[in-house]
């Protein structure tokens, strides 16, 4: 048989080997295998062995060096102990030893199990070589064997099985496995077969160790995915490893809007983008709302809680994550931008700002196809309109100059906002001067009036306090006293915003009857 020599280089405690080798009791003993030789320098002075086993023979235990092993098979064992002096005469030591058995695990025997009944073979001879004998050894079971160096001098001292048909084995390699793939978050087994008689010496990634037969993690992560080893082991002695690798599949990214509040009857979307490979699922509570959208638009009116679960196509793993609406009811305000005619066709795509004073905007909207506009979830306080016309100017003609001129001779009367849009120049009087003006305009002229293009009449403030709240808004282009122009004209840039005024009423221009010519020019009829 060919032989393996093992060297041990263990430390000792006093002399040249100042401390004891890592096999100095029980517990800590180390595992010998048929097929090899093992050789160690002894532990030297007076060093006694662990106290509470029973020594037998063994009068004296200096400075002791501690092994076991397990049977592979039914069989006899015969091991050979020999010495060297360090420091030569002599040329070998006294040495002597212990044989404990059988135990089904090493600390079967540690833990109070070497008793006299358990001496297999002792001597206390005082010879440099030793025999210890094993007779019908057992499969499966361990021995325990102490060798003192009863001289307490340097030397080293070498041992192995020299005959017997018993086989000295090592641990088995376990066989192991785990439960995964898993997702994040989840739980793990790693598993291994049973052995009885060893220990079990898991290690894995992040630091993992264990020496649990088939450990559990909690809550893996992503981080702890990997390779994962388990030998078996007693003493000082492990034998081989075996490996298992684990898969931990990320949890799939889910993202919920943060808790908010809305007015009631407005909308809000709750999700986030849609992702390949991943479905949704959308819950409520109160219950009554389910989606399979990733951003899904809710209108609730209580407060609701929706609740939502992705899931990773490929891996089948899921999270989910919560977001809470709460309902608010505060004031709306809402109206109608109309044209200053008999007609009173609505204004499109007029900007509308909402200002608290003093002058800071709050909101903004724009009039729709038939001159609605609309602000809700309002807080109460003051607060004033602001309009504001992209449309194109017109309506003022000749027609609308002779208006003037006969307004301004006392001819005939003009409503509050007529009075406003016949003051083109901004005078603060009506009278020829806004006529010849007008005309001029008619005629391309010029392109714009002192006064802008667009006047609207609005109150100077709005208290918001009611729940719903109207006000209508009247337009009319400067120059257009009789209200012929029709604002459905296409959208140009932004011009010169009218002035405003709050006078209410807006009745035709009342005249008695139509003039062919323009009276004379005055400028005596003040506003």
């Amino acid at each position: 048989m060919r032989l393996y020599l093992v060297t041990m280089i263990l430390a000792l405690s006093l002399g040249a080997y100042a401390q004891p080798y890592a096999n100095y009791n029980c517990s800590t003993a180390m595992q010998i295998v048929s097929g090899q030789t093992y050789s160690y320098p002894a532990w030297t002075g007076t060093n006694f062995a662990q106290t509470g086993p029973a020594y037998s023979c063994l009068t004296s235990q200096y400075d002791p060096a501690w092994f076991f092993f397990m049977m592979g098979n039914d069989g006899d064992i015969h091991i050979t102990i020999s010495t060297v002096s360090d420091n030569q005469p002599p040329a070998c030591r006294d040495v002597d030893f212990i044989l404990w058995g059988p135990y089904t695990s090493l600390e079967n025997g540690c833990n109070g199990g070497l008793t006299l009944s358990k001496v297999v073979d002792c001597s206390y001879g005082s010879q440099c070589i030793e025999y210890p004998d094993l007779t019908n050894g057992t499969t499966g079971q361990f021995y325990i064997m102490m060798v003192s160096n009863y001289s307490k001098f340097g030397c080293t001292v070498t041992l192995s099985q020299t005959s017997g048909t018993g086989i000295m084995s090592l641990f088995p390699a376990p066989t192991i496995a785990n439960n995964g793939p898993v997702c994040a978050g989840q739980s793990i087994t790693l598993s291994s077969n049973t052995i009885s008689y060893a220990n079990y010496y898991w290690t894995g990634p992040n630091g993992f160790s264990s020496s649990f037969q088939n450990p559990v993690i909690n809550n893996i992560s992503s981080a702890q995915s990997g390779l994962y080893s388990c030998h078996l082991g007693a003493g000082s002695s492990a034998g081989p490893s075996s490996y298992t690798q684990l898969v931990v599949n990320p949890k799939p990214p889910v993202q919920v809007h943060a808790n908010t509040s809305i007015c009631v009857g407005n909308s809000i979307h709750i999700g986030s983008p849609t992702l390949s490979g991943i479905n949704y699922s959308w819950s409520s509570t109160p219950s009554g709302f389910t989606s399979t959208t990733s951003n899904p638009l809710v209108s609730p009116s209580i407060l609701t809680t929706y609740h939502l679960l992705v899931t990773d196509v490929a891996s089948t793993c899921t999270d989910t994550a919560s977001v809470t609406i709460a309902v608010e009811i505060k004031p709306a305000l809402q109206g109608n931008v109309k044209y200053a005619n008999v007609l009173g066709v609505g204004i499109d795509s007029c900007k509308i700002s909402l200002l608290q004073s003093p002058n800071i905007l709050k909101d903004s909207t724009s009039t729709n196809a038939s001159g609605h506009y609309g602000f809700n979830c309002i807080d109460p306080a003051y607060y004033k309109l602001d309009p504001e016309c992209a449309k194109k100017w017109g309506g003022g003609n000749s027609v609308d100059a002779q208006l003037i001129l006969r307004y301004s001779v006392g001819l005939i009367s003009f409503s509050a906002v007529q009075k406003k849009v016949a003051d083109v120049n901004l005078s603060n009087y009506i009278n020829a001067s806004d006529a010849i003006m007008v005309m001029r305009r008619f005629i391309g002229q010029i392109n714009t009036f002192p006064a802008g293009d667009w006047y609207f009449q609005v109150p100077d403030s709005i208290h918001l306090v009611n729940m719903n709240n109207t006000q209508n808004i009247i337009g009319q282009c400067y120059g257009d006293v009789n209200g012929s122009f029709n604002p459905t004209y296409p959208i140009l840039a932004p011009q010169q915003t009218g002035t405003k005024s709050n006078e209410p009423s807006l009745p035709r221009p009342q005249t008695e009857k139509k003039h062919k010519h323009f009276l004379p020019f005055r400028n005596t009829n003040a506003k």
